[in-house]
């Protein structure tokens, strides 16, 4: 069994990103971007994710830059569209193409890490079984709230009420969330009220974002 300081669950997402500069397409993912950033700060960093076999050059990435990378390949990677109707980063609209499917409890069973982060980009693709098996192997683990206030209605993603918010949140030692995520979990339009509300639920440290830092 091998340990790690951090451990990244979520899926890889091809986005394709729309915005008043232009159009282009990336590899993104929250587990993706923050499992280079932790590598480059010296970390032994691992990442769980689901992807198609056409994206494998994206798991090739993670591996040359020292990050232990275990894949599920799927027919299909998740794919978002992201528009961005102003420069204002808190203003956009989500749909998908398609999802590379849920990361179960199995999935990281024989992996150790001090921590880990659960970066998904919508609700299913990491459950509250995961975050379970994770706090029994006694780990520190953060969530972004994304992966679970945003439901794929059709092709859209919506926001939609949680209801295992409570009992998930009881599981989680840190919090991040974007002002937009806060506000329609907490009904919290000031930051500071919103990050008290997400601690009172359990988690010891809170991470909101907005459009100013």
């Amino acid at each position: 069994m091998k340990r790690y300081d951090v451990l990244y669950i979520g899926n890889y997402t091809k986005d394709t990103i729309i915005s008043p500069i232009g159009t282009k397409i990336v590899d993104g993912g929250a587990v993706n971007y923050a499992a280079h950033a932790a590598a480059r700060l010296g970390r032994k960093v691992a990442v769980v994710t689901r992807l198609a076999k056409e994206d494998q050059h994206v798991v090739e990435t993670l591996r040359q830059s020292g990050i232990d990378c275990y894949a599920t390949y799927t027919p299909a990677s998740t794919l978002l569209k992201l528009e961005y109707p102003t420069a204002d980063p808190d203003i956009r609209t989500l749909s998908v193409m398609s999802v590379a499917g849920a990361i179960t409890a199995g999935d990281v069973e024989n992996l150790e890490a001090q921590a880990a982060v659960i970066g998904s980009s919508l609700r299913g693709e990491v459950g509250i079984d995961v975050i379970r098996g994770l706090k029994d192997k006694n780990m520190r683990v953060a969530a972004d709230m994304q992966g679970f206030v945003r439901v794929l209605r059709g092709a859209e993603l919506k926001y939609e009420p949680w209801d295992e918010m409570q009992a998930t949140l009881a599981l989680v030692d840190v919090v991040k969330s974007d002002a937009v995520e806060a506000e329609f979990l907490t009904g919290e339009t000031d930051l500071h009220k919103a990050a008290r509300f997400y601690a009172e639920m359990g988690p010891g440290e809170i991470v909101l974002t907005h459009r100013d830092g």
